[in-house]
């Protein structure tokens, strides 16, 4: 899905979320706070240099 629209992805989330027997939203705290942390810090890029196509 290119540029998909918030409703296109909170009905995919919910969607997935169910399917994979993951609660829809998230309550605890820590959960919380690792993932806005990751939103707004970003990850540093990796270099793979021996990647295998899976």
């Amino acid at each position: 899905m290119s540029n998909p629209t918030a409703e296109e992805v909170a009905a995919w989330l919910e969607r997935t979320t169910k399917a994979s027997g993951v609660p829809f939203k998230m309550t605890d705290p820590a959960t919380i706070e690792a993932v806005a942390t990751l939103l707004l810090e970003g990850r540093e890029p990796v270099e793979v240099t021996d990647a295998k196509p899976r």
